[in-house]
């Protein structure tokens, strides 16, 4: 496993840097507090339902939030996974973005992209996922993974993690143990939503240090250890 140093440079990159500009600078942490209520749609969401409950589990184990699938979209609902043609994902995403002229350069490299707001508490209340269906399905399957946790708080990508969620290049269907450690290091009760980064950081050097002796005498996954 790598060192804290490491593990807290890995921390810093995908939660304050930005995925499409890396010159943007995020100033506070930004997180979920409430409930997770998903829904899916387009002709073949049915196809990965499965999965999404699967990814669903484990993302509300190492998170402590409540996630789960609805059944349709007669519930109540925060959290949107839409499976479209390519060609499409650019047009449905464009009302919900924050930079809609970014997103012709950002469709044009991607498969699939997530969307999230929150309130000025920096408490996310909303992701919309779009997932080509165009792709094969062990893509799309990473794909979700990918998109699903990062609208958790994590905003950017990063090819200096190996083996990661968070490195587009490695098409994982699980987390790794890095990725468990950052998604536990975000959501520990001592990070508020609005906590300032430097204040972020130096309380996530002290999570990260006592996560990782965790995992050296447990020899176990972190899976719910918070």
């Amino acid at each position: 496993m790598e060192p804290v140093e490491k593990l807290l440079a890995n921390f810093e990159h995908v939660v304050f840097v930005d995925e499409y500009d890396n010159e943007r600078q995020y100033s506070h942490i930004r997180k979920w507090v409430d409930p997770i209520r998903i829904v899916l749609s387009g002709e073949q969401a049915n196809n990965y339902r499965l999965a999404i409950e699967n990814y669903s589990n484990n993302l509300s184990l190492l998170t402590g939030l409540s996630i789960n699938v609805l059944p349709d979209l007669q519930h109540p609902y925060n959290f949107e996974i839409h499976f479209v043609p390519w060609d499409d994902i650019e047009i449905l995403a464009k009302p919900h973005s924050p930079n809609p002229d970014w997103l012709e350069t950002i469709v044009e490299d991607s498969s699939c992209l997530f969307i999230y707001k929150r309130n000025k508490k920096y408490e996310i209340k909303h992701a919309f996922i779009y997932v080509s269906i165009d792709e094969p399905v062990d893509e799309i399957k990473s794909c979700l993974l990918e998109e699903m946790t990062q609208a958790l708080g994590f905003p950017n990508d990063s090819e200096l993690i190996n083996p990661s969620i968070f490195n587009q290049w490695d098409h994982l269907q699980e987390l790794s143990i890095s990725d468990e450690i950052l998604i536990l290091t975000l959501y520990d009760n001592r990070l508020k939503p609005g906590t300032d980064r430097e204040i972020a950081l130096k309380l996530a050097r002290i999570i990260i240090s006592e996560l990782k002796d965790r995992r050296n005498n447990s020899k176990r996954s972190l899976m719910g250890v918070n």
